[in-house]
């Protein structure tokens, strides 16, 4: 997580107790604390499930549309086939492509703002894509945003992914497609077969 971010959501949550939204302050702190338990718990381990990975992201994703200006929507949609409880991921693979659409697509448009995570497929081979209708990866890189900080995290994925993948775990891809309006992140998750 981005030092910056812990530093944001603390100030945004100081804000509102100074000015008097005790009850909204509260509710904000309990999703932060959560959080902060949920990333040390969960850096620890090499795999979590998929549920754990989305409860996550979610209170991720709670804290990061309270703190932006206009705020976005945003949706999980998760196949019937998938038990989110039964199947696992690599653990915070995905919070990384959330952050950057939040923070260098969404946060930078002027329009209606929308965020889906979304998960299709069976327990043997599922689709994590996350889409955003932000300004996009180019325009992001034209105004310089923070590029630094988004490559790294990217390429520290990629590791990942190729270790991952040569010590036969699961089968992972990875896919990031410029959109005519955002950007969409596909991760594809294929099971190996124990020998």
């Amino acid at each position: 997580m981005n030092p910056h971010f812990i530093f944001n959501s603390l100030s945004a949550i100081q804000s509102r107790i100074l000015n008097g939204e005790s009850k909204n302050a509260y509710e904000h702190l309990s999703t932060f604390s959560s959080l902060l338990r949920q990333s040390l718990k969960f850096t620890s381990k090499e795999f979590i499930t998929l549920e754990e990975e989305l409860s996550f992201l979610k209170n991720y994703i709670l804290l990061e549309q309270s703190r932006m200006s206009g705020g976005f929507d945003y949706q999980i949609e998760i196949a019937s086939d998938l038990k989110t409880s039964e199947i696992v991921f690599p653990s915070l693979l995905s919070q990384p492509f959330v952050e950057n659409a939040i923070r260098h697509g969404l946060i930078h448009s002027s329009k209606k703002k929308y965020l889906i995570i979304k998960l299709e497929g069976d327990a043997d081979s599922y689709l994590f894509t996350i889409e955003d209708n932000g300004i996009g990866r180019e325009q992001s890189q034209k105004m310089k945003i923070n590029t630094e900080h988004e490559s790294f995290a990217i390429g520290a994925i990629k590791e990942r992914i190729e270790m991952i993948n040569k010590e036969k775990l699961m089968c992972l891809s990875l896919e990031i497609k410029d959109l005519p309006t955002g950007t969409r992140v596909l991760i594809k998750v294929v099971k190996t077969k124990a020998d």
